[in-house]
């Protein structure tokens, strides 16, 4: 098998390559408006802004499809960064500490694992998209710090154990400890964040913000919905059906039981009530 590299040009907010540029009469001369069908980030860059923001180079198998999406570092060393009780003065170099570059590694690797199917970048950047909705950002106190357990709530995702969250959150005090002067409060929280995945159930704003972004999915329209349904079955494909079915069905129920399936008020507002069909539509 023989490999290449290709360029992907990708969207530097969510990583999907679902992100191109095109020259219209409203973009300045020299420039080019990239925007990313995925998430709707757009902006009007230069050659430079074009070649280092919107493009990556990648190492793929000949004849492999490009992936949908592509891990992009610039937002977790930013997260990572913000709870540096001493900031570098130099972004550049704090994204080149060799603690940095192996926690960033370490969060790649574990989303691009090939057993999964849900619990992969497609998953990561669409909740990503929900923290940058306006209206879900101004309802976090702490935003980098429910972004880095965005990032780490699935870092370790094995069906076939039943410690996947307490694991994930060790690595994440692991990885975020050995940055030197992290701020160990801060840490805590993220680490608690992560434990929350487990019962999803929270005791604090920022917690319930971040638990309703990753149940986001409940909310997705019919087509997306249906992909994700089939997507958990790859990951629990050991099982055999009749038990998958019984076992599913506990777990939608569960959801469906609640008084409130999302508790922050902007995705109350926008994702309850379709959460609730496709629940409907499940069982």
């Amino acid at each position: 098998m023989t490999t290449e590299r290709r360029t992907v040009v990708l969207c530097p907010r969510c990583g999907s390559t679902d992100a191109g540029g095109s020259d219209d009469d409203t973009s300045p001369p020299g420039y080019t408006r990239m925007s990313c069908g995925h998430c709707g980030h757009w902006a009007f860059c230069d050659e430079w802004e074009v070649k280092f923001q919107w493009n990556t180079a990648e190492l793929l198998a000949a004849d492999a499809p490009l992936p949908r999406f592509v891990f992009t570092r610039d937002r977790l060393v930013t997260a990572v960064r913000a709870i540096v009780a001493t900031r570098s003065p130099d972004e550049d170099s704090f994204a080149s500490e060799p603690a940095v570059r192996a926690l960033c590694d370490a969060v790649s690797r574990g989303w691009s694992e090939p057993h999964r199917s849900y619990h992969t970048l497609q998953h990561l950047a669409e909740c990503l998209r929900w923290l940058d909705d306006r209206a879900v950002r101004s309802a976090i106190a702490q935003p980098s710090e429910v972004e880095l357990a965005i990032y780490f709530h699935d870092l370790v995702y094995d069906t076939t154990r039943s410690d996947n969250e307490e694991a994930s959150a060790e690595q994440c005090v692991a990885l975020l400890s050995a940055v030197d002067a992290t701020d160990a409060a801060a840490i805590e929280r993220v680490r608690q964040m992560v434990l929350a995945t487990k019962t999803h159930t929270a005791d604090n704003d920022d917690t319930r913000v971040m638990l309703d972004v990753d149940l986001s999915i409940l909310g997705a329209d019919e087509p997306r919905f249906a992909e994700y349904e089939a997507q958990i079955r790859e990951e629990f494909q050991w099982v055999p059906d009749d038990a998958y079915r019984a076992g599913r069905r506990r777990v939608l129920e569960g959801f469906a039981r609640r008084e409130r399936i999302f508790h922050s008020a902007a995705l109350f507002e926008r994702l309850e009530g379709r959460a609730r069909h496709n629940l409907a539509l499940a069982l």
